[in-house]
């Protein structure tokens, strides 16, 4: 991604809109609850045309479900091969 979400706004815009988000949401992850290491997320991805600044494309979530989210939303654009998601299987079959 060339570009982030501080393009469009000053450190403390953002700061402002995250603060507005988290308040929003009660300071807690919209999806397990958690109250701590927050983060503000993009709801629609950037890449995917999502807004950078609209409140309603963003929401609160903890590290480990941002972490998750992300990681589903890299493989739904990057799709493992047959042949590589064959050899990842193996691999951890075989260190099971």
């Amino acid at each position: 991604m060339s570009k982030n979400h501080y393009q469009a706004l000053s450190k403390s815009q953002w700061a402002r809109l995250r603060k507005q988000v988290f308040t929003r949401d009660g300071y807690r992850c919209v999806l397990c609850g958690r109250a701590s290491k927050l983060h503000c997320d993009h709801i629609q991805p950037l890449v995917s045309g999502g807004s950078e600044t609209d409140p309603a494309n963003l929401q609160t979530l903890c590290r480990g479900c941002h972490i998750q989210k992300t990681r589903r939303e890299y493989e739904e654009r990057n799709p493992v091969s047959p042949e590589i998601q064959a050899w990842a299987d193996f691999i951890r079959a075989a260190f099971k």
